[in-house]
């Protein structure tokens, strides 16, 4: 099998780049300048057009641009294929669990097979609070049905080291309160004295909102060692736990909608 080929096709290999390594989940969220965009603080004080430039020279292979665009524009949990040049047709499928609360937060993967290539792996792009697994490598991953083990994936073919992102600034919060303890906006104005004078309002000084931080990194993973227990996965949500090579785990989900999409690969298909 030829390894890394899967990285430069379909766009998500993340690579070193002096003593950094940076990680965009956003290309399969929706975009390398989407909303929901991961940015390198060195970045971060660049324009749009510049930011986009940066990250696609530092942290993708140069991947066709046909390439790039089809894995922005597709939709979650659904196979979608790519031609390839030299390589035949390729399939894939993304898929993202995230923080509702902060929808920078989570994981994001994104499976792939080519079969005229014997090439079958997935690619974990990760950003999690957690600031434990800064400097760390997500070494292996396991896929469970509440507490049955399903599946371990653990032939890693590339890992990176998961660095500090800023992903909200820092802010000050304001709160104002009245002194009028009567003053109710179905009232409309607060409860005037006896002399027809409101009661006096006080702003309260603003309070300090640090900037919040995830680490983030990924690790793309070989699957033709476990070929044939991921084509026996349940339709399910599955948990999807995450170990780290300092001992840290994370714990998130792959979808239901995602894991019958991936029993759908040519590879998975004894028949085909």
């Amino acid at each position: 099998m030829t390894k890394g080929s899967f990285s430069k096709q379909y766009s998500t290999l993340v690579r070193r780049s002096c003593s950094r390594i940076l990680l965009v989940s956003s290309l399969v969220a929706g975009g390398i300048t989407g909303t929901g965009e991961i940015l390198p603080s060195h970045a971060q004080q660049l324009t749009q057009s510049n930011i986009e430039e940066e990250l696609l020279n530092e942290v993708l292979d140069e991947p066709p641009a046909e390439i790039l665009e089809a894995i922005r524009e597709a939709p979650f949990s659904e196979v979608f294929t790519l031609s390839i040049p030299d390589r035949g047709l390729g399939y894939a499928v993304k898929d993202r669990d995230y923080d509702p609360k902060h929808k920078r937060v989570g994981l994001y993967t994104l499976w792939g097979d080519i079969p005229s290539s014997n090439v079958l792996q997935v690619s974990m792009f990760y950003c999690f609070r957690n600031q434990a697994i800064a400097n760390a490598q997500l070494e292996k991953i396991t896929l469970l049905d509440g507490d049955q083990v399903l599946v371990t994936i653990d032939q890693k073919i590339v890992a990176t080291q998961a660095q500090a992102v800023e992903v909200a600034p820092a802010y000050y919060e304001t709160t104002t309160l009245l002194a009028d303890p009567f003053s109710s906006p179905y009232w409309g104005g607060g409860y005037y004295g006896s002399l027809g004078t409101p009661f006096p309002t006080t702003t309260v000084e603003s309070i300090y909102v640090p900037a919040e931080n995830c680490s983030v990194g990924g690790s793309r993973f070989d699957l033709t060692p476990v070929q044939a227990e991921i084509a026996q996965l349940p339709n399910k949500t599955l948990d999807v736990r995450m170990d780290f090579d300092n001992g840290s785990v994370e714990t998130w989900r792959l979808g239901r909608g995602t894991v019958e999409e991936i029993k759908t690969f040519p590879s998975f298909n004894t028949n085909s």
